[in-house]
């Protein structure tokens, strides 16, 4: 059985490895920076992952049986804690033994062998934390359910003829999928080391959403408040019509049916429109509108870290001429937190965030 796809993948993930990630699982700041010297030379990556509050080492690694040609798969190791698989996915099941063209890169979610606790059986044991890690997949976009089947942690859409990702996706995207879906396995699972959430309270400084400089009456700001407030729902249903047209163009009715307006029923999602790739994979989609062509807006603290959590997976619309309906415009930009880091976007901030130390006496005068 050939590994002509498998040798050319594990190549591409090599020679294309970021040297540095960053990202966010919940509200937890996470760095991924590649290694220079390995644990295991049998290694294809290794990253240093840097938590908040601790540091660990993931490896990815191909490993293959000569008894067995359907044995092939590729997985997360962690050598600084116990040196056995976290997850991985099986060659075969994806396609790359089998010469398909078009590779999903995915495992169903699956729990086994786990220590009972807190008064639970085995089995129950293992339903808890699968519904915990389906949980947590599913918030960080990397979760897809089929219908009548178990549910799969989704990572990635890769042609193995172009040898290129489909869906716009990157190599660094890729690597940055599969560790995080290995660092929720470990922590759901509790057996690895690693302390996800020892306290829910990890922030990031960045930019607000303020950009009032100029003296305003209340009245005056009200409506004009209104009028932004108005101006963004016409963008927002603009785009929601938009994407499902384009799933619809592209033959994906079903997901068409489910594209969300987010906006309407919840202002602290980070992003207005869930949408979906053709893979099925989420994409998260903020809409920025304008009545002229202006590339410049605002975006809040909350919206750049969903940015920075969901990376490719995360999009800015920037849509321009909003009350000229057949002149309208969307400029899309994928993954707005890697476009900052390589330059591509510029941000300034605008109002700054001020705290008193307590214990410190501040005098009036």
């Amino acid at each position: 059985m050939s590994t002509e796809h498998i040798d050319a993948f594990n190549n591409k993930i090599v020679d294309e490895a970021p040297q540095k990630i960053e990202t966010r699982i919940g509200d937890v700041d996470i760095n991924f920076i590649l290694r220079d010297s390995f644990f295991d030379q049998e290694s294809l990556l290794e990253y240093d992952v840097m938590l908040p509050h601790e540091q660990h080492v993931l490896q990815i690694q191909y490993w293959y049986s000569d008894n067995d040609p359907n044995y092939h798969r590729i997985e997360v190791r962690t050598p600084n804690l116990r040196s056995y698989q976290i997850t991985c996915f099986h060659c075969k099941t994806v396609g790359f033994l089998d010469s398909e063209r078009i590779v999903e890169i995915g495992q169903v979610v699956k729990v086994s062998g786990q220590r009972p606790r807190n008064g639970m059986d085995v089995q129950q044991t293992n339903e808890r934390i699968k519904e915990e890690a389906c949980l947590l997949l599913d918030q960080e976009g990397l979760l897809i359910e089929p219908d009548d089947r178990a549910p799969r942690w989704h990572i990635g859409t890769y042609d193995t003829q172009t040898k290129e990702w489909l869906h716009g996706q990157t190599t660094s995207g890729f690597i940055n999928n599969f560790l995080k879906v290995a660092i929720i396995m470990a922590y759901c699972r509790g057996n690895r080391g690693i302390d996800l959430f020892p306290n829910a309270e990890y922030s990031n400084q960045s930019i607000d959403d303020d950009n009032l400089r100029t003296s305003i009456s209340p009245e005056a700001f009200k409506n004009k408040r209104e009028e932004w407030e108005a101006i963004g729902l016409m963008g927002e249903e603009f785009v929601f019509e938009f994407e499902r047209l384009r799933l619809v163009q592209d033959g994906r009715e079903d997901l068409a049916e489910s594209v969300q307006h987010v906006s309407l029923y919840d202002c602290g999602a980070g992003y207005d429109i869930l949408s979906y790739e053709l893979d099925g994979r989420p994409r998260y989609i903020e809409c920025k509108t304008t009545v002229g062509g202006s590339m410049k807006f605002d975006i809040t603290l909350n919206e750049w870290n969903k940015a920075k959590k969901y990376r490719e997976q995360y999009y800015l619309y920037r849509i321009t001429n909003i009350d000229q309906q057949h002149h309208r415009d969307i400029v899309v930009i994928q993954d707005p937190f890697g476009k900052f880091e390589d330059g591509e976007l510029v941000l300034k901030p605008n109002v700054f965030t001020v705290s008193i130390i307590q214990g410190r006496q501040i005098t009036e005068t």
